[in-house]
């Protein structure tokens, strides 16, 4: 014998199968038996003293055979229908559970509810079709009505049965006896068949949450992990980008600077002796200034978003607004009640990042699925304010983002509020140089 053979564990549809057969059996045991006793009984001329001892006529001896067949033959042809339509109609499958009951209960009456183990089949088959904590407490419910409505000694008070023991009347006492002990011992093989699977259905369940729970670990360490990649490339971006413009600074500045400074120091040495030459020299001097200037505006103006360089400000929010609607679902109204939205390159940057923190922070920290972005002016200062239905909190420990956006505002003279009782919002005030020109 192989010792590393693995021998496959018992599942509840293999256990299921098994009760299915098993009741087969049971039926056409029980109902073959009533048939033959009355059958025999009659043959043998004993029905007067048959129904001396019964208080109800017998059924007619094959349709004992044949009615309970037939119910359980429907029975299993509705089980197998209903598992096969179960991901497709789902209405239908009430009528089917309640089909499946009616030919149940058609069965156990054919047999003069002697036998109600076919409860527990229809039981274990509908078990792991209801779902939630509620269904599951309506459907223990009904079963266990149903369970108690087959059972011969509280039916028996309301309907004239005949026991199962007196349909052997016509046997003698040992083989009544031993009949009545396989009978015993397949309603109680079933009865076993049920608690079993009821455990397996049990475990199988537990095991399914467990992966469940796993999977969800997973996926969290993913995001944590995604999260940390996230900013890790974020810094080396910025890290990036501060050093290219530390270079363009450091290479045009440096230069222009150098110049400037030796310009200056050639010109204090010539104004006293040649002031037409120090002129030209501070001609050469405004000029190098002016192309240093122009050199480092080129450097500053690489770090504008991409959508400010193609669109104007609202077109780039617009952009912006539906590319995340696009991407998340996110609903983002935008409500521009200023006409004058063209300012200097600095300040629309300001806006548009302010804009474009405000909503990603809702949306990753908040979890809001609607935002207001609302623009307006009073005389001489522009008003952002961000508004969404997310999370919030009470208490805000200003981040990253924040914090950057404070300091971008800072730079044009302009403040950054917030408050996280009622979602979160954000209020940004920036002083506008209204269609001031700078050179």
């Amino acid at each position: 014998m192989d010792g590393n053979k693995v021998v496959p564990m018992a599942t509840p549809k293999k256990i299921r199968i098994a009760m299915e057969i098993l009741n087969l059996l049971i039926l056409c045991f029980m109902a073959g038996i009533m048939r033959l006793s009355v059958q025999k009984v009659c043959e043998g001329l004993q029905a007067k003293e048959f129904l001396s001892q019964i208080t109800v006529l017998p059924a007619v001896p094959d349709f004992i055979l044949l009615g309970t067949l037939a119910s359980f033959i429907l029975l299993a042809a509705v089980i197998l229908l209903r598992r096969r339509l179960a991901a497709e109609f789902k209405l239908s499958m009430v009528w089917m559970a309640v089909l499946e009951i009616v030919f149940c209960m058609s069965a156990t009456r054919c047999l003069n509810m002697n036998y109600n183990g076919l409860v527990l089949f229809v039981i274990a088959d509908l078990m792991d079709w209801f779902r939630g904590k509620r269904q599951k407490l309506l459907f223990f419910g009904l079963m266990f009505g149903l369970y108690l409505c087959a059972d011969f000694n509280l039916m028996s008070n309301q309907l004239v049965l005949i026991p199962f023991d007196e349909f052997l009347f016509y046997y003698r006492t040992d083989v009544q006896n031993m009949i009545l002990g396989l009978k015993g011992i397949l309603t109680s093989a079933n009865v076993i068949l049920f608690v079993l699977y009821v455990v397996l259905l049990i475990q199988e369940q537990m095991r399914e949450n467990e992966r469940i729970l796993s999977l969800n670990d997973q996926l969290e360490y993913a995001n944590e992990q995604l999260k940390i990649y996230a900013l890790e490339s974020e810094r080396m971006a910025e890290t990036r980008e501060r050093n290219r413009l530390a270079r363009e600074i450091h290479d045009t500045l440096g230069h222009v600077l150098t110049g400037i400074s030796a310009g200056v120091d050639a010109c204090i040495a010539l104004i006293d002796i040649s002031p037409e030459q120090t002129k030209v020299q501070l001609n050469r001097i405004g000029d190098v200034a002016r192309q240093g200037i122009k050199d480092v505006r080129r450097s500053v103006g690489k770090l504008r978003p991409d959508a400010l360089e193609r669109l104007n400000l609202t077109e780039a929010l617009k952009k912006m607004i539906e590319d995340i609607t696009l991407t998340t679902h996110t609903h983002i109204v935008l409500d521009i009640q200023t006409q004058t939205m063209k300012f200097n390159a600095d300040e629309e940057e300001v806006i548009y990042r302010v804009v474009q923190e405000s909503i990603t922070n809702a949306i990753r920290h908040g979890n809001a699925d609607q935002i207001s972005v609302v623009i307006s002016r009073k005389e001489e200062r522009l008003t952002l304010m961000i508004r969404d239905n997310g999370i919030g909190c009470e208490e805000v420990h200003a981040g990253f983002g924040l914090k950057h956006m404070r300091e971008r505002l800072e730079l044009l003279g302009g403040t950054l509020s917030y408050h996280g009782a009622d979602g979160f919002t954000i209020t940004a005030q920036i002083p506008i140089r209204w269609g001031e020109e700078y050179d």
